[in-house]
Formats: C-alpha cells, sequence, structure tokens
C-alpha cells in the first residue's frame, strides 16, 4: 500500500517542483504551488494512516535516541513560518532552555509538533501563535503552542481523541 500511493505521488511532487523552477508565467507558478503544496499535504495525510495502521498492527517500532528537542523545534518552527507570514499571524519561539535532551522518537516527536502547529496555523485568522519550551519544576520538558485561534469548546475536548472525527472545519 505504501509503495502503490507514495511513488506516484513522489512523482506528481517532483514535476510540481520542476514546473516551479522553469516556469515563468505567473499563472502556470500558481498552479504549479499549489499542486506542491495539495502533494505535500496529502503525502503527510499517508504517512499519518500508515503510521495509525503500523501502531494498530503491532508492528510498530519507536526509534528512541538521544536527543536535543530544539533541534526539531525550531526545524517545524522554520518550516511554518511561510503560512504564518501568508495569513498575517505574528509567530514566535519562546525559548526556556536551550538544553531540551531527553530520549524519544524524533519523527514521532516532530510529526506531533507539525500537527499542533498546522492545526494552530490553519484555525486561526488574526493575532498569533507561540511556540513555549522549557523545563519546568519538575525537570519535565514541556512543549507548548498557544494560539489566538477559534479554540474547541470545554464540551468537545473528550471526542476529538476519536478516530477520524474534526470538531470544526474552522473558517
Amino acid at each position: 500500500m505504501s509503495h502503490e500511493l507514495r511513488t506516484p505521488l513522489i512523482v506528481v511532487l517532483g514535476y510540481s517542483q520542476l514546473l516551479l523552477e522553469v516556469s515563468t508565467e505567473p499563472d502556470t507558478t500558481e498552479m504549479a504551488t499549489g499542486i506542491r503544496k495539495g502533494g505535500i499535504r496529502l503525502l503527510n495525510t499517508l504517512n499519518s494512516i500508515l503510521d495509525l495502521t503500523r501502531i494498530e498492527s503491532v508492528r510498530f517500532e519507536l526509534d528512541l535516541k538521544t536527543l536535543n528537542l530544539l533541534d526539531e523545534i525550531k526545524s517545524v518552527y522554520d518550516s511554518f513560518r511561510e503560512a504564518a507570514a501568508e495569513k498575517k499571524l505574528n509567530f514566535s519561539m519562546q525559548i526556556m532552555n536551550d538544553q531540551l535532551f531527553t530520549k524519544t522518537d524524533q519523527r514521532i516527536f516532530g510529526n506531533i509538533l507539525k500537527n499542533l502547529v498546522n492545526n494552530a496555523v490553519k484555525f486561526t485568522n488574526k493575532g498569533g501563535i507561540i511556540i513555549i519550551c522549557g523545563i519546568d519544576e519538575n525537570n519535565m520538558i514541556y512543549v507548548t503552542v498557544k494560539d489566538t485561534g477559534i479554540g474547541i469548546i470545554k464540551e468537545h475536548h473528550e471526542i476529538i481523541f476519536e478516530e477520524f472525527h474534526q470538531v470544526s472545519e474552522g473558517n
């Protein structure tokens, strides 16, 4: 399944990138950008579905390594700066401690943080988003994504963790 879906999608992404590099027409550039953004979103969704399938089948193994979470946090921040700027949102990081070493699966941590920031960008129309990270008084690392988006009312807090459930499509 992975090969059957991922291979043609990689071809679409590759050709859209090639179009972006050679295009001199604004309309063609805009279409290629749309194809690329949609393809990347689809690839991320596919990867999430495949991860979920592996987790549920008990064939999923974590790749635990000691790493400084700041590297991944900064990478996620950098990857969403343009999207936040396009929506004219303030987007920043507040680093309370620059030594956030822990043993974790870098890909899983990165995916979780990407999903949180992606939702913050998607559901925030004005104001801003801030990623806050540090070590609390119990020597526990924390990473928080705060935004001025639409939020989720308290009655829906439990159902957002149900499979394939979404509270709102947003504005």
